[in-house]
Order: structure tokens, then sequence, then C-alpha cells
């Protein structure tokens, strides 16, 4: 695994223009194309509101990235600790567009990418999304691993964004400790939280609504589990409370080893579904 950092010369070199901005991206076009592609849509407008963001935030970029780079390996060999996998790909410490804060690459082998201006300068938040973005990686390398064939995988299926999503959120869990609404906003978020909880049975219930009614996969990813969703509660990514208590609910039942797999066993679909239903009826 190595860690390739551009933040660094991001700081170094930093000039509040475009053409900076323009100058940046075209050098390293081959290590920002992913981020371009898929976490950083509508580029151009983005560089002219992240001049404005960029120079309150430099400062805590290099002291954020020295935390990375403390903070990765204790954290990927707390998994490899757990589980038997071992993490082999490359992780990128970008400064970006203030698209994504962190993502898992679509790699059945990941690589992971963390976007160090989205994030806070908190050793326990940036250890968050961290044991997050490993957790997500620690399920695709053990199915790897262990599975049988990925063509099997429902990849525009909902419930398998769920399972993700909670698999991710639980095993962060058991790997850093902090406050419940800090698992799933990756700071500070009391209100979210409280809101979450007051109305988890109502959440679920308009959950298990949009996937019963076959909504389309982009609309249901934008509004359950994208920071430009919420249209529903006015509150983003819902779903990923919503994962980590099904996720909470399987481990009831199963392994984690036997959950990694879950999302191609016979009953897979039928099994979720019923447990959305579960926290549409009843909150514990």
């Amino acid at each position: 695994m190595k860690i390739i950092d551009t933040a660094t010369q991001f700081v170094r070199d930093y000039e509040p223009t475009i053409a900076y901005l323009n100058t940046f991206y075209e050098k390293h076009t081959d290590e920002y194309a992913y981020y371009f592609e898929r976490h950083c849509l509508n580029p151009e407008e983005k560089k002219e509101k992240a001049i404005h963001k960029h120079p309150k935030k430099l400062k805590d970029i290099l002291p954020m990235r020295d935390l990375f780079l403390e903070e990765i390996p204790r954290i990927t060999h707390a998994y490899e600790e757990m589980f038997p996998v071992t993490f082999t790909k490359d992780v990128h410490l970008f400064v970006g567009l203030y698209g994504s804060n962190a993502f898992t690459y679509r790699q059945y082998n990941p690589e992971i990418g963390f976007c160090l201006e989205k994030l806070s300068y908190n050793r326990k938040h940036i250890q968050l999304i961290i044991a997050h973005e490993f957790g997500h990686a620690t399920h695709h390398i053990y199915y790897d691993t262990h599975g049988t064939d990925w063509e099997k995988v429902d990849w525009l299926s909902p419930l398998t964004w769920l399972l993700q999503e909670g698999i991710a959120t639980y095993l962060s869990m058991q790997l850093v400790e902090a406050d419940f609404d800090e698992y799933f906003a990756y700071e500070e978020d009391k209100e979210w939280i409280q809101f979450v909880l007051e109305n988890e049975k109502q959440i679920a219930k308009r959950l298990l609504d949009d996937i019963q009614s076959g909504m389309d996969p982009g609309r249901l990813m934008k509004e359950w589990f994208s920071i430009n969703g919420g249209s529903y509660f006015n509150y983003t990514r819902l779903a990923y409370y919503i994962g980590y208590k099904i996720v909470e609910r399987l481990t009831e039942q199963y392994s984690m080893e036997e959950i990694f797999t879950l999302w191609v066993k016979d009953g897979f679909q039928e099994e979720m579904m019923d447990r959305l239903l579960e926290l549409a009826k009843s909150v514990d």
C-alpha cells in the first residue's frame, strides 16, 4: 500500500487563482481523473467557489496530512488483525474542489481517496473517515478472496448500498471511540442524529416506499445517500443510519464474515427488505 500525497505540493505552490487550479490539476491529470469523473461534477463552477474557500483551509492541510500518514497504518493494521485481508492498493491524499470528502474507488480491491479540504482538522474525525473508507475496502477484499462471483452482486440495488454503508459504519464503531453522531457525519452533528433518532420509523418507512416503488436508482441514490439529497426531511445521507441499523440487526444472526458475502446469497433482497420493514414498524 502506497500513500500518494498531492496535498503537500498544492499547499506549497498555492495561488488563489483559477489559473493555478487549472495548472495544478492538469499536472496531476491521472491522479485526479477518477475524482473529477465521479466525485466533483461541474468543476469549472466549483473552481470559482473554491478559490474563496481554499486560503482559509490551507493552514490545516499539512497538519491533517500528517494525521492521515499516522492514522492510516494504524487503522489498516487493526483491520488486518480483525479479518484475513491485506491492503495493497494506493491511498490518495487530495486537495479537491469541495466535492466529496472521501471515496472508495469502484474496484474489487479498491484504492481510496481522501479530500482534505472537505474534512475537519480533528484527529478523531480523521480516524472515523479512515475507518469508514477502509471498512468498505475490508468488505471488498474479503469478498474478493472468500466470495463467489462479482457478477452476482446487484450494484444498482439500494439494498446493496445499504449493506455497504451499514458495514462500513458498523466497522468504524469497532475501531474508533466517538459520539454517535460523529460516525455518520465525521464531525459533530447533534441536530442530525437527534432528528434521526426521533424519526427513525418515518425515515425507514419512506425509504421502504421508495424502494418498493421501483424509483430510478440515480434519483434514489441522490435522495438517500448523497450530500446533495435530503429533499424529504431536509437532512442528507439518512440511508447511512438505516444501513447501520440493518447491519446491527444482521450481526445478531450472522458473523461479520457471513455479512460480507450476504449480498450474493439466496434470499438477500428478501432479508434486507424484512429488516427494513422491521425498522419501519418499530423503534427499539
